[in-house]
């Protein structure tokens, strides 16, 4: 993939995958009405854009204990 951006001249941004289908089942795929998979690559376009920060959907944190809340931000990193 790096030698076909090199190749059309393509800017190549690495930014994380972690949770990106996490995230884009929970935020997006009701939303707009895509699968999973289409979810999680408007979370991995949405991490490439500078100054763009992903949040944790308040679903996710409802679901979650007092214990793992005070781990969690710690734990996972939901921005590039």
């Amino acid at each position: 993939m790096a030698a076909l951006c090199v190749r059309y001249g393509v800017k190549r941004i690495q930014v994380k995958l972690q949770f990106t289908s996490v995230i884009g089942r929970l935020k997006y795929q009701t939303r707009f009405r895509v699968n999973v998979h289409s979810a999680a690559a408007l979370v991995i376009g949405k991490r490439a854009i500078p100054g763009l920060r992903e949040t944790v959907p308040k679903k996710l944190l409802c679901l979650l204990t007092e214990k793992q809340l005070e781990t969690f931000h710690e734990q996972n990193e939901w921005k590039q």
